[in-house]
């Protein structure tokens, strides 16, 4: 879930059930076949008029002695709630329940009636059996009620059990806060669709204009996110320095929309204008100096940064991007026999005084920074950043000393049976299967499972990484899927290759996974191939293709692809796949094996 919704979501479910409304006041119209009854009560409402109390509760004495349906019982019990006898009240409802427990009518008041009294557990027999009907609102307040009097323990209100509880207050509120409430729950527990369900029609404020713009923009509804920030100057009188909050606010997420949507130069003018605002946000000033280096200028780079470790120095982000400056920046100034002659005659070029002023920062600052951020978290991806530039420092270290560093963080870090932090996990993993060490892969990845989602040994252990990898993080699930095929696992492979392919993205509209990566997408490729299934194979195998970076897994695929369309006699295609794939990687030596042969 997007950091700031996360923040978002804490802040209004705190502000919302700080106090809870009267939902709803139950009226009954009134029906009486019985005229000697009716006849009664109006005597009776003539005698409160005119202050004549004693008189008006003789005859609502004598008719509670006989025989009545609800709508009576509920006339008379009306008439005693004016005139303050609430025990005869309360007595009237309670006869009338004897005889017909299950009328909404007299269960609805006499939890109403309860709720007033503060008398929680007396009303919940009665507020049970209206869930679902109409007065559903009730059984909502007595639960928020029970819990803010109970409120040192504030984590109910975050139970995604209470949903319809906040759509049921909203039904009778028409306060959208409620629905607010209900999606922050739902997103929560990480179902974005069951968020949106509650978007209303009409958005009464700017800040529910942004709240929705949020919800939206984590289920992957972007050009809806964007209509809803676009709404937000249609909200007047709001006072300034909130108006500008929430400018800031909106501005990081207009600025991720367009990172979403692949138009970057607009991301880094939204960036601009927020961080000209005030923004006290890190990761706006490292995503606009990823930017800056991007476009080589290095010392806004340099700028940005700073101000970041400076302003938030234990923001991992930061502190990650800060080290890399250090590195890039360290590499010395490489001279052509141009720039060595000019050199010698003791002049410079404009890149030359450019790279001279860019600032340097020293790799001990940076690991000194790292240092004390680690004394005050403890993070364990400081660590890996930590590794990562002293190999800068010293890049001859090899792999086996790597191997040997791994496995005394994961030592170190250990934080129960066999359980590590994730971060150091996933590394250790990627490690592992790199250096092709499968023997040590396999046995961590599987003790980890083992003890992180509490298996046990009577039920099949592959069986239990299914039902896991519904909560487990798509890493996890890529890596699992990874061991079972080395395990020639296929159908389980294979269930979690997909799950992780074409489950693990929240954006609805993509063929495979934005999150996966292509290395997984393509081992998924490769099992459909070994199932015979080729169609499908050769699909996934173009979309892959297409999206990876890796040029050397890219001819691997030209590669697989050129073997399909050999087999289906496409020779024409096969060759043309194979020419790309040596031109991409000249060293794949099966794609020239293969083409070779096909001259």
């Amino acid at each position: 879930m997007n950091t700031r919704i996360r923040t978002s979501i804490k802040g209004i479910c705190s502000a919302l059930l700080v106090a809870c409304a009267t939902f709803m006041v139950v009226s009954c119209s009134f029906s009486f076949h019985d005229t000697s009854v009716t006849a009664k009560l109006d005597a009776v409402d003539n005698f409160i008029s005119q202050g004549q109390s004693s008189d008006a509760i003789k005859i609502l004495k004598k008719l509670q002695k006989k025989p009545a349906n609800a709508f009576v019982s509920i006339g008379i019990y009306r008439r005693y709630m004016q005139l303050g006898r609430s025990d005869d009240a309360e007595a009237v409802l309670r006869k009338a329940l004897e005889k017909n427990d299950t009328n909404l009518d007299l269960n609805a008041i006499y939890t109403h009636f309860l709720l007033r009294l503060q008398r929680y557990d007396d009303a919940l027999p009665y507020a049970v059996r209206l869930v679902g009907t109409d007065y559903a609102s009730l059984y909502s307040e007595l639960q928020l009620k029970q819990a803010l009097l109970n409120s040192q323990n504030t984590d109910y209100f975050y139970d995604a059990t209470n949903i319809p509880l906040y759509k049921a207050a909203y039904d009778v509120t028409h306060d959208t806060r409620w629905l607010r409430n209900a999606a922050a729950l739902s997103l929560l527990k990480g179902d974005s669709t069951l968020a949106v369900s509650f978007l209303p029609k009409n958005l009464p404020s700017a800040w529910d204009a942004y709240f929705w713009a949020l919800v939206l923009y984590d289920a992957g509804k972007i050009s809806e996110s964007a209509a809803c920030l676009d709404t937000l100057s249609q909200y007047p009188g709001m006072a300034e320095n909130r108006m500008q909050d929430l400018s800031i606010q909106a501005g990081l997420l207009r600025s991720d929309i367009f990172v979403t949507i692949g138009d970057q130069e607009s991301a880094e003018k939204e960036r601009q204008r927020i961080i000209a605002l005030g923004v006290h946000d890190p990761a706006i000033y490292v995503n606009s100096a990823y930017w800056a280096r991007k476009n080589k200028n290095l010392i806004k780079e340099y700028e940005l940064l700073q101000h970041a470790v400076t302003e938030w120095p234990d923001y991992v982000p930061a502190l990650s991007a800060y080290s890399d400056y250090a590195y890039q920046t360290s590499q010395p100034y490489v001279d052509d026999e141009y720039t060595k002659m000019i050199r010698a005659s003791g002049l410079q070029t404009i890149d030359m005084q450019n790279y001279e002023a860019i600032p340097r920062v020293p790799f001990k600052t940076v690991l000194n920074m790292i240092d004390d951020s680690l004394s005050r978290t403890q993070d364990p991806v400081l660590y890996l950043i930590k590794m990562a530039l002293n190999y800068k420092m010293q890049p001859t270290t090899d792999i086996k000393a790597q191997l040997i560093d791994i496995w005394r963080l994961l030592e170190n870090n250990q934080i129960g049976t066999d359980m590590y932090p994730d971060p150091l996990m996933h590394y250790a993993m990627h490690l592992l299967l790199v250096t092709h060490s499968y023997d040590d892969a396999v046995p961590l990845l599987k003790k980890f499972f083992y003890h992180k989602y509490a298996f046990v040994p009577d039920i099949d252990y592959w069986d239990q990484v299914v039902v896991a990898s519904e909560k487990m993080a798509l890493w996890e699930i890529e890596y699992a899927s990874w061991v079972a095929a080395y395990e020639k696992l296929r159908s389980v492979s294979l269930r979690l290759f997909e799950k992780a392919v074409y489950e693990s993205s929240k954006w609805s509209d993509e063929k495979i996974s934005t999150l996966v990566s292509s290395q997984t997408a393509t081992n998924l490729a490769m099992v459909y191939e070994s199932l015979g299934n080729e169609k499908k194979s050769l699909e996934l195998y173009n979309i892959t293709s297409g999206l990876t970076m890796d040029l050397s897994l890219k001819s691997e695929i030209l590669y697989r692809i050129a073997c399909i369309d050999r087999r289906e006699h496409r020779l024409e295609d096969a060759k043309r796949a194979l020419q790309y794939a040596v031109s991409l990687d000249p060293y794949n030596e099966r794609a020239q094996l293969l083409l070779s042969s096909m001259h």
